[in-house]
């Protein structure tokens, strides 16, 4: 888990260097935030699920 927020950070990072625009790093933010979210939110179900078996 550790491992891949630390992976889109540095991709967010990259993308946000490489877009240089105020807006383009706000989709990018927005983006990352809604991926992190989402692989919270599964990870979180995973063992949920998991548990209640």
């Amino acid at each position: 888990m550790t491992d891949t927020y630390t992976t889109t950070l540095v991709t967010g990072q990259t993308l946000a260097i490489t877009t240089r625009a105020d807006f383009g790093e706000t989709i990018m933010a927005a983006l990352l935030l809604s991926l992190l979210v989402v692989l919270v939110l599964s990870f979180i179900w995973r063992v949920t699920h998991g548990r209640h078996r």
